[in-house]
């Protein structure tokens, strides 16, 4: 069941994150999961140096340090990308205001807005490592590439460089591994979903973010095996998921 648990907690999440998307709270819910995406994505250790340099570029260019931090974030610390971003009309200024629309922050989900899938929305909230970006993209690979290489391999710079390397069918055997759900088909699926407790958590926004920050998070497993509803709920998808991957067939005596 460990082995399988990313998949799991990505099929919760993904049929949870379908439902709660009108939900009368939609809009601070998905505040929530947003801070949640970039905070485990953004470390201490993102290397704040290369932030710096790439900052005091913009800045000897004549924008702002705080216009040149947002642009960064937006263009996955992408330099001349951030540059462009920069020079465009969003980032003219508002002469009427006295500010610029960058000093709002725009967050993802928008209640009049078109419906976003979770991976495109996860995708969004992802923030790289800005140092890995530099070495991998020195190295003669994609900046794109780079990116969606470090959000499969968890920011991790070597991980990310390997599956780099492989041919496009190992690509996406390792990129299903870490983002791909239960086949919709299988038993397992099914028995999962039909389950009342299941269904009842699948609404809850409290547990929704919990699950989150989990599939985020994979070491809290042991917090969160003590709250009263998530812990349930996975003791129950343990036991289901147990009872269908292993069956146990009764012999006849005749």
């Amino acid at each position: 069941f460990r082995t399988d648990l990313g998949r799991v907690l990505f099929t919760l999440i993904e049929i949870s994150y379908k439902l709660l998307w009108y939900h009368s709270d939609a809009e601070h819910i998905f505040k929530e999961a947003e801070e949640i995406l970039s905070k485990s994505s953004r470390t201490e250790s993102n290397h704040q140096e290369m932030h710096k340099n790439q900052i005091e570029k913009l800045v000897h260019m004549g924008f702002t340090a705080q216009h040149a931090q947002d642009a960064l974030e937006r263009t996955k610390y992408d330099l001349n990308a951030a540059m462009k971003l920069l020079s465009g009309q969003e980032y003219t200024d508002d002469h009427e205001k006295g500010t610029r629309n960058l000093n709002k922050r725009k967050y993802i989900y928008s209640r009049y807005g078109p419906f976003i899938p979770f991976q495109e929305f996860r995708k969004q909230c992802f923030q790289p490592n800005p140092l890995a970006i530099q070495v991998l993209t020195e190295m003669g690979f994609n900046h794109d590439d780079a990116i969606d290489a470090l959000r499969i391999c968890y920011n991790n710079e070597n991980l990310a460089c390997e599956y780099l390397i492989v041919d496009k069918e190992q690509q996406n055997i390792i990129s299903a591994t870490y983002e791909q759900g239960l086949d919709s088909n299988s038993s397992i699926f099914q028995a999962i979903m039909e389950n009342s407790i299941v269904q009842r958590a699948l609404n809850n926004p409290r547990i929704f973010l919990i699950l989150l920050h989990l599939y985020e998070n994979p070491s809290t497993i042991t917090i969160y095996l003590n709250d009263p509803d998530v812990g349930y709920m996975l003791l129950q998808i343990s036991r289901i998921y147990n009872a269908e991957r292993y069956p146990v067939y009764v012999l006849s005596s005749n």
